[in-house]
């Protein structure tokens, strides 16, 4: 049997982390390592880990807190399966995940991804990557169905905007073959903010085989992170810069220019997530209005609107590019006033 390296970035999720190590250590899947990485937990976090350390599958990592992509790395470090499982320490996994997931992998496939699940207290979601049950994909079709989607949507689809362009983008809900992530290490959040996508378009870039199914599900904690979505995000806006930066110089230096129109809609699309960020803050409403201003008459937001058409967005999306187009920050004001009045609603896009 081939052996499954799951590693687990843990920091204070005490409420959860019981629930996901039980689901881990008692997969039907019996080679599995389970790395449980404590990043510096002080919420009691600590002492849940603590009673797992006799069991044989597990290995405990405590360290000082440097956030979740120096975590992951600190699992790397340590990882000697032949495949390799990222889940957050509040997610979980259904009992027959990994045997699932190794059954697809006996041809030695190098990826496999499959959708999740979010949870929201007694509300759950299931969330697709793609529109079809099954797919398998040779190295060209890795390439235009998946990489093409990490660097940014295209135009064949017109169902694109910001509610479905980073389900691909998560380092969970993908198995790894150990030789696609071995020579790679994930980026500080503090420099590029979300840092998965620019981890998987590395990752992905020499990808020969990969399977899409949807017989397994990821569940993705969705009800704990209440209490973070009034926190502004500071220097958001150039933490994603800083990534976009560096998604040019990888095309540049692997000959992937063609995929430069996927980025430009990319940076179009993660519009709205920097405006949203500003908008459900608690900043007083004066800030908010100074730093919609700033965004939307950033150089480099109008160099891409006059370059980029609006075409690749699907209908529902065009009215609110057009405000940022034509930097109308008192219309994108009501929309965010719109969009927390109808949060339940909005739910269903994240």
């Amino acid at each position: 049997m081939k052996k499954v390296s799951i590693i687990v970035p843990i920091y204070n999720v005490k409420q959860y982390v019981r629930r996901c190590i039980e689901s881990l250590i008692n997969q039907t899947y019996e080679n599995v390592e389970i790395i449980l990485v404590n990043d510096g937990s002080d919420d009691g976090s600590s002492d849940i880990i603590k009673e797992y350390e006799s069991n044989n599958k597990v290995i405990i990592l405590n360290k000082e807190n440097g956030g979740l992509s120096s975590a992951r790395n600190a699992g790397m470090d340590y990882m000697t399966g032949d495949y390799i499982l990222f889940v957050d320490g509040d997610d979980y996994l259904d009992r027959e995940t990994v045997f699932r997931l190794m059954e697809y992998c006996q041809d030695e496939t190098q990826l496999v991804l499959f959708p999740y699940i979010r949870e929201y207290y007694d509300i759950s979601y299931k969330t697709f990557l793609f529109e079809e049950s099954y797919l398998e994909f040779d190295e060209k079709e890795v390439h235009k169905k998946i990489f093409a989607r990490l660097i940014g949507p295209d135009d064949t689809s017109k169902k694109n905007g910001p509610d479905s362009m980073d389900r691909l983008n998560t380092a969970w809900g993908k198995l790894y073959k150990r030789d696609l992530v071995e020579p790679i290490r994930f980026t500080d959040t503090m420099v590029i903010g979300p840092e998965d996508c620019w981890f998987n378009i590395q990752a992905l870039r020499k990808c020969k085989s990969a399977k899409y199914v949807t017989d397994i599900f990821y569940h993705y904690e969705k009800s704990n992170q209440t209490s973070l979505l009034h926190k502004y995000n500071e220097n958001f806006l150039e933490k994603r810069w800083r990534m976009y930066h560096l998604i040019r110089n990888f095309m540049s230096e692997t000959e992937l220019d063609c995929y430069k129109r996927n980025l430009k809609n990319r940076i179009l699309c993660e519009q709205f997530g920097i405006l949203q960020n500003i908008w459900i803050s608690d900043l007083n409403r004066k800030e908010k209005r100074k730093l919609t201003k700033e965004v939307l008459y950033d150089r480099r937001y109008q160099m891409i609107f006059k370059r980029t058409s609006l075409s690749f967005l699907d209908d529902k999306w065009k009215p609110f590019y057009l405000l940022c187009r034509r930097k109308y920050s008192f219309g994108i004001e009501w929309v965010f006033r719109l969009w927390a009045i109808n949060r339940t609603r909005s739910i269903k896009y994240e």
